[in-house]
């Protein structure tokens, strides 16, 4: 939460960990993730974080970066085991 003159603003952050020692994160968990978050509103989620101990598939990766580049309210984190 950030006190600003004209109020307060809030900024709202989910932490998804998959503790997966073999097994990547797919685009199926990361699509079943991400529509949990409307599940956690009001307030709306602004940040998503999935984090792994493992890492993350091609296809995962490409269908982050295209909810990201598709300027929605919502941002999606990939946390791999090397970021961790």
């Amino acid at each position: 939460m950030h006190r600003l003159l004209g109020g307060v603003r809030r900024h709202r952050v989910i932490i998804q960990c998959k503790h997966w020692l073999s097994k990547s994160v797919g685009p199926g968990d990361v699509s079943d993730v991400r529509s949990q978050m409307e599940l956690w509103q009001p307030p709306r989620v602004d940040d998503l974080i999935i984090a792994t101990t493992w890492r993350f598939t091609v296809d995962a990766i490409s269908l982050v970066e295209q909810h990201n580049q598709a300027d929605r309210a919502l941002h999606i984190h990939m946390w791999s085991d090397s970021h961790l």
